[in-house]
């Protein structure tokens, strides 16, 4: 897995996806911020969140009733554990993820917002 091409292309997404959540945090003036994870722990709590902000007309009850019928983990694989990271990138690479994560998490709380889940990282694991 850890071949010179996937090396540079993990590189160059992390970079990719620094610039992006970084162009986002200084150049708009209204920010939603909404994780994975919050969304997986709690759907209709993220989602009355996100209508909320973009001021969306409130949906029926009954849409939530559905959400909450049918949750979006329900339909999801069981993933195994892929273990350490050293696995998949070269060092260049989860050097390059790691300052990319560390970056975004100082804007996120320099703009006020929340910091990165637990786990946002590609530091080795002891």
């Amino acid at each position: 897995m850890k071949t010179e091409l996937f090396c540079r292309f993990a590189q160059n997404e992390a970079e990719q996806w620094r610039i992006l959540a970084l162009d986002y945090l200084h150049l708009c003036k209204d920010k939603f911020v909404s994780f994975y994870e919050d969304i997986k722990q709690n759907q209709e709590k993220e989602l009355r969140r996100f209508l909320k902000f973009f001021r969306v007309v409130p949906l029926e009850e009954k849409r939530f009733d559905c959400l909450r019928r049918h949750p979006m983990n329900k339909h999801h694989r069981k993933r195994k554990d892929i273990g350490k990271l050293s696995k998949f990138y070269c060092s260049e690479a989860r050097e390059t993820v790691e300052r990319a994560v560390e970056e975004v998490r100082n804007a996120l709380l320099e703009h006020m917002l929340v910091d990165l889940p637990l786990g946002y990282s590609a530091k080795e694991e002891d």
